[in-house]
């Protein structure tokens, strides 16, 4: 087991690629947040990190995944056209 120091030091320097199972277990995270949160934010902020690390990424098929349709809300609008 690594130690802290240690585990921080790997993360630092591993680059992992950001499989669709990460991103479908996010998505599905960010769908079953209860009513209070925004999730259009939650997930437009996901949308833009996560379109920054894979060039496939479809932030239309994740917003949907999320259980938010597109277009229809601002915040979303915004990080699927600029992200």
């Amino acid at each position: 087991m690594l130690g802290p120091q240690a585990a921080l030091r790997k993360d630092r320097t591993t680059k992992t690629e950001m499989q669709h199972r990460h991103m479908a277990f996010i998505a599905a995270v960010i769908r079953d947040l209860p009513g209070e949160v925004n999730r259009g934010i939650v997930a437009a902020d996901f949308v833009a990190a996560l379109a920054a690390s894979n060039p496939r990424f479809d932030k239309r098929r994740f917003l949907a995944a999320c259980g938010l349709q597109w277009p229809g809300c601002s915040v979303i609008a915004d990080a699927v056209e600029g992200a």
